[in-house]
């Protein structure tokens, strides 16, 4: 079987399940602790401390009437005034770009050289009386071979990952409304008695 290529090696070596899962958890547990973080604001902010199943108000004094002004009051439960934190991912998208690439160069060169040579020589001679013959021979070799060969590998590896994440104060679940309308009735306005009176509602 042939070996995978450096970028085949590099796509399978991405941890998709990491990526993409890992910022969809992020998102779920963010959710979780905003949902807690509303529950720790009702309790802190809209009940007594030293009486928790009592609500929390917020008495307002000021002036109405003329010419002659009487003292009012005005008793608002506190969770009524105040927003309360109830945020909710509204959009997550998820970006993940990987750039691979590969280059393979070949070379060849002549370099390195080997030098092979030889030499040879003989005589000979005949003869009888008078004549004689003779004869001679020499010869020599040499080669040489040079060869280099040189390679080059470019790897390059780029990853970008982009998580945009848009979050919304939602709308108050049925419940929690229903318990501020609740408390809203329960609004109160007073005026101080006129002399020798009693103290009046004032009209809601």
């Amino acid at each position: 079987m042939a070996e995978d290529s450096y970028v085949t090696k590099a796509l399978k070596s991405v941890p998709l399940s990491h990526l993409i899962g890992g910022p969809l958890c992020a998102a779920v547990e963010a959710q979780a602790k905003a949902a807690h973080s509303t529950v720790d604001f009702v309790n802190a902010v809209g009940f007594e401390k030293d009486d928790p199943d009592k609500v929390r108000n917020v008495t307002f004094m000021y002036e109405v009437g003329d010419p002659e002004p009487q003292q009012a009051r005005l008793t608002v439960p506190i969770l009524t005034i105040v927003p309360i934190p109830f945020i909710r991912i509204d959009q997550m998208t998820i970006k993940f770009v990987m750039d691979v690439s590969e280059q393979s160069d070949k070379e060849s060169k002549s370099e390195r050289g080997k030098t092979k040579s030889a030499t040879a020589s003989a005589s000979a001679s005949a003869g009888w009386g008078p004549f004689k013959a003779s004869a001679s021979f020499s010869g020599s070799y040499s080669s040489s071979s040079k060869d280099e060969s040189s390679s080059s590998l470019r790897q390059s590896t780029k990853a970008t990952l982009d998580i945009t994440v848009h979050a919304v104060q939602d709308e108050m679940p049925a419940g929690l409304n229903r318990v501020l309308g609740i408390l809203e009735k329960s609004i109160t306005e007073s005026r101080a008695p006129a002399e020798g009176g009693t103290a009046e509602p004032a009209a809601a």
